[in-house]
């Protein structure tokens, strides 16, 4: 018996059989993934850990390693996972009941506390609290809890509404997407060459509401983007734990697009465990710029040969995709670029090191000569229009609204030459 995990239907599926012997042997590696645990599953987790990526090993919470180790019957091991579900539900309901907006931990980030939890989300909340002080966890009680705490099968009648959004006419112009979905807004890196000038601090859209926005725009115009100033390696809700490779899974099990996925690079460990995820479902474009004023090359260079360690971390068999390396190369001062594509992970061939040798003027290190043209919704909720100045011949950011706002928004798009162009009379309040 076998499922083939290809939309979050199969997850349903794979959860209700996760105490099923033969399926936890075979295909032990996406219980592990989805965060599905069983007696079965702690028990071979154990005696194959040696065998499972230690990106997968990391993120097991301590206390079912614990339940792991432990000599107790099955069904005290079950009301044991049970336990911690509820526990995380409570954690995870209560988080996003006083959740500001965006989420960061960087107080230079001004945000607004509300909830984002619907009717139901506090009824939950609620009840979960009620049966976290006795001493035994209801079956029913424990298999909602699961699907409250897990990034994955999050239930988003939980949180609130965005339904009013699906008044907005968002058009295609022929050419290109018109839709991004910011994840993040700001940027850790501040490489020169930026046209947004994306520097901290960093803020993130929260997770339900990320996955609200996805659910309603998918079937009118598909996001190109889910990330606009930002890198989207850098993208997590503290809440829930969710990161990039989370959102980009998601994505790839609902099977209606996958985003492209272009970073500087990990920047830290959690990084290579959110990129080792991404990699599953989609080639990760790591992207290396020969501009003189970059931060610092040697790093980025390093950066990028960790992410592609990570690919290497992942079962051959599950290796859908290799990373891509992408570089600019600006070989003379007019800034005439080169761009060169490799179609496996390596480093074998020429850097070209520009750096000492090129003093290109500020007009060339970037500026705002460029941007995601359409509309874009970034991770605090504004939704933005982005429109060519005729004076200045550069691209101006219109705010149109705000997600968590109550009103109707309707946005109509129009094509101006290459571009969208938005206007006051192109767009009205209800």
């Amino acid at each position: 018996m076998s499922i083939q995990i290809k939309n979050l239907k199969s997850i349903y599926h794979l959860y209700k059989f996760r105490n099923h012997p033969t399926l936890v042997q075979s295909q032990l590696y996406d219980f592990l993934l989805y965060g599905i645990y069983s007696p079965g599953v702690l028990k071979e987790w154990k005696s194959r850990s040696k065998e499972i990526p230690s990106y997968l090993n990391a993120q097991m919470p301590g206390s079912l390693k614990a339940l792991a180790n432990s000599s107790l019957s099955d069904d005290k091991m079950q009301q044991g996972i049970h336990r911690y579900w509820l526990d995380q539900a409570v954690r995870v309901l209560k988080g996003y009941h006083t959740c500001p907006v965006p989420l960061s931990s960087d107080k230079r980030v001004v945000s607004q506390t509300r909830s984002l939890l619907s009717l139901k989300g506090r009824s939950w909340l609620h009840r979960f609290e009620a049966v976290q002080k006795g001493n035994f966890v209801p079956l029913n009680t424990g298999h909602e809890a699961f699907y409250a705490a897990n990034k994955f099968l999050l239930d988003l009648d939980l949180f609130q509404s965005l339904r009013y959004l699906k008044s907005c006419s968002l058009l295609n112009n022929g050419l290109q997407n018109n839709l991004t979905i910011s994840m993040s807004s700001g940027c850790f890196n501040g490489c020169c060459h930026c046209g947004f000038g994306a520097k901290a601090p960093v803020s993130h859209m929260p997770y339900p509401i990320l996955l609200k926005l996805y659910f309603l725009f998918d079937r009118q115009t598909y996001p190109s983007y889910l990330y606009a100033d930002s890198d989207p390696i850098s993208y997590q809700d503290p809440i829930i734990g969710a990161d990039c490779g989370d959102v980009i899974h998601f994505i790839a099990l609902k099977g209606q697009f996958t985003p492209s996925f272009i970073t500087k690079g990990p920047l830290t460990r959690s990084n290579l465990t959110a990129l080792s995820k991404v990699m599953e479902r989609t080639a990760a474009q790591f992207s290396f710029i020969d501009l003189p004023g970059e931060a610092n090359p040697v790093k980025n260079k390093s950066r990028i040969k960790e992410g592609i360690n990570a690919y290497f971390e992942i079962p051959e068999k599950r290796r859908y995709h290799v990373p891509i390396i992408r570089r600019y190369s600006f070989k003379e001062p007019v800034g005439v670029e080169a761009t060169f594509y490799q179609s496996k992970p390596s480093f074998n061939g020429a850097w070209v090191d520009t750096w000492q040798r090129l003093n290109l003027p500020e007009s060339q290190k970037g500026g705002n000569d460029f941007s995601d043209d359409g509309i874009v919704i970034r991770s605090n909720g504004d939704i933005c229009g982005v429109a060519l100045n005729p004076q200045t011949h550069q691209f101006d950011w219109e705010t149109l609204g705000n997600i968590f706002q109550p009103d109707c928004q309707k946005l109509k798009i129009t094509n101006y030459h290459r571009y969208i162009c938005l206007g006051h009379d192109s767009w009205q309040h209800d």
